[in-house]
């Protein structure tokens, strides 16, 4: 009988410690995830605290910042570019007054009121 009250051991030992490995798994899933929380939230406020330095010095940087402000207008100016061209191929305008986006068939902006010119690219 011996022989079997140690298989009966050997068998809850090991049930044992596959349950403890279990929790262990679920433990470490548990902080990875709160980890990874935490890591998204301090991306957030770095953007923000990015975004809001932007805007206190756009017009003069610091000059540790200089390059990295105009790679951020180049971007941006090549966001318009592109953002024309996509309206253009849709048939739509950007009103230069306002800003809203027209049907090219308009003569009007039909937000502002302003003549759009028949002639002129917009």
């Amino acid at each position: 009988m011996g022989f079997f009250n140690d298989f009966g051991k050997s068998v809850a030992d090991a049930g044992s410690v596959a349950v403890q490995k279990s929790k262990t798994a679920a433990e470490t899933v548990k902080y990875t995830n709160a980890i990874n929380k935490q890591n998204k939230q301090i991306e957030a406020i770095y953007m923000e605290i990015g975004k809001k330095y932007v805007e206190l010095h756009a017009g003069e940087p610091e000059e540790a910042y200089q390059e990295e402000f105009q790679k951020l207008s180049q971007a941006k100016a090549n966001v318009e570019m592109l953002q024309r061209k996509l309206d253009k191929l849709k048939g739509n305008l950007k009103c230069p007054y306002c800003g809203t986006a027209v049907p090219s068939s308009c003569k009007f902006c039909p937000s502002c009121g302003k003549s759009l010119g028949n002639d002129e690219e917009i």
